[in-house]
């Protein structure tokens, strides 16, 4: 997808291993099949090299591709054959069927399938968790105390890491805003049933109910618990991360999403010019589907190393490459982007949606705009404030 006609860099040296900048952090998992004789990444290296193998992602460009390509061919040297699909659920549900041998997607909707032994987990590849939630859930908890005009909230989250980060930081987001969190519960990975949860949060009557859940099949299953224990979202606003409505999520849990809240950092309905552009060329080499977070994770993350590369005139070596990254801005399909030189974390926009339908499909509408949001952890850790 060129934007812009450029020349060739030419590398003065081999690429090093040297972490610029945090543009796309986004912990990645990869799954097999259970029945694959494999029992840790070095022994799939070492399957892959004696025979042909598949491996799924959500969609080609993403993140995912990226790990498996740089893990497998780039440091290994053993080749897999790509096999994108629209979005992790189908990724997972593909690989569950023996579509695929290999799978490589965010962590929240593979865990569930993992504990339940429906898929095997290889590898992860950081310890550390996305920095990216947190900075978009604490965020969206300032705006709905604020702004949002909410001075209640119940909150429902899935017992696990990204869960309990997203917990925390709309907590710490919307008790400092002037909010009074009412109650919580976390709910097991693996639970097709949320409606003694959702009963429980309707007998306190909250004004609203923040929901954090994995992918999958678990959006589809909450909003029918939604709609069966009669939750007016007209009275009781719900409010969730962007995986929450997905597209995927929203075919499945069709209209009990109406009026859903979410806060997110990229959406492809934006009318942004360059997002309309980047639209149509994603959609002209992926079979018409749309791009979500994990394409333009990859999108973001080429950008800055081109950027860099260009800034060094070809040089690799970790301080040049770190020091062309510090502060860099750029217009993304997603909006403004901006590398913190402080911390190299990402600065960017949060959109906050509403899911509508739209031509008779249901869509995140984006209707507010929080601009250049800086990480309020990585901020607080400047000022040596918790």
């Amino acid at each position: 997808m060129a934007y812009q006609s450029v020349s060739p860099l030419e590398f003065t040296q081999p690429l090093v291993e040297a972490p610029i900048a945090s543009v796309a952090p986004q912990a990645v998992i990869i799954v097999t099949s259970p029945d694959l004789p494999v029992s840790s990444l070095r022994d799939l290296i070492a399957l892959a090299k004696q025979r042909s193998l598949n491996y799924g992602t959500p969609g080609a460009g993403s993140v995912s591709q990226l790990v498996v390509e740089y893990i497998f061919t780039t440091q290994s040297g053993a080749r897999m054959t790509h096999i994108p699909y629209s979005g992790a659920a189908p990724t997972l549900t593909a690989a569950m069927a023996g579509q695929v041998e290999v799978a490589s997607t965010t962590m929240p909707p593979a865990v569930t399938l993992v504990k339940a032994d429906k898929l095997k987990g290889i590898a992860i590849t950081t310890p550390v968790r996305s920095v990216v939630l947190p900075q978009v859930m604490e965020t969206f908890g300032t705006w709905a105390a604020t702004k949002g005009g909410l001075k209640q909230s119940y909150t429902m989250v899935t017992d696990y890491g990204p869960g309990h980060d997203a917990e925390a930081a709309f907590q710490t987001g919307f008790k400092g805003a002037g909010g009074t969190i009412v109650g919580s519960v976390r709910f097991p990975v693996a639970n097709p049933d949320f409606s003694a949860f959702v009963q429980r949060a309707k007998d306190l009557a909250p004004q609203s109910i923040y929901i954090f859940i994995p992918g999958g099949a678990q959006p589809a299953a909450l909003g029918k618990a939604f709609a069966e224990r009669g939750i007016d979202l007209d009275k009781t606003k719900v409010l969730g991360s962007g995986e929450t409505t997905a597209e995927a999520a929203l075919k499945s849990m069709g209209d009990t999403a109406l009026g859903i809240i979410t806060a997110w950092h990229y959406d492809y309905m934006s009318k942004n010019p360059l997002n309309v552009k980047f639209v149509k060329e994603y959609q002209s080499v992926a079979g018409g589907r749309n791009p979500d977070f994990f394409s333009i994770g990859g999108y973001d993350g080429m950008h800055a190393i081109y950027e860099a590369l260009k800034k060094t005139k070809g040089k690799t070596d970790a301080e040049a490459l770190v020091a062309a990254a510090k502060g860099m801005k750029w217009e993304s399909p997603r909006g403004p982007m901006m590398i913190d030189p402080e911390t190299r974390d990402v600065v960017q926009n949060v959109y906050i949606r509403r899911v509508q339908k739209v031509g008779g499909e249901l869509v995140n509408v984006p209707f507010a705009t929080i601009p250049m949001v800086k990480d309020p952890a990585g901020e607080r850790r400047k000022t040596g404030q918790k």
